[in-house]
């Protein structure tokens, strides 16, 4: 799942509150104690939102999205296979957004088990 148009929706809607609804969901499991950061919270709201108005919830339990989050994470490392350092470092400007499209996916996953 690419979420990275959702992303550009949200900075061009003047952010994730736009998109948030009345919805309450629990985090998939809770690691830190410490309160998240505002925009993050934003964003996982309007993340959790997003799920549930297409009935996605039912498929994100913590185990599914951490393997959503691995593929992704696999697909990041697919564009730096067999390039030198020098040359991973030396990405042309069409090879380095494509790699932030996967960044993006990882990110939005990783979001989503906060």
């Amino acid at each position: 799942m690419n979420l990275t148009p959702f992303l550009r929706s949200l900075a061009w809607s003047g952010g994730a509150q736009s998109l948030i609804m009345s919805h309450h969901s629990t985090p998939a499991f809770h690691l830190d104690p410490y309160p998240m950061c505002p925009d993050l919270l934003e964003l996982r709201s309007a993340l959790r939102a997003f799920a549930a108005a297409r009935n996605w919830e039912q498929f994100h339990s913590p185990k599914n999205l951490a393997a959503a989050m691995a593929v992704e994470a696999s697909e990041v490392l697919e564009h730096f296979q067999w390039l030198t350092d020098e040359q991973s470092r030396a990405l042309p400007e069409a090879k380095r957004a494509e790699v932030a499209h996967e960044l993006a996916d990882v990110f939005l996953y990783l979001m989503q088990l906060a």
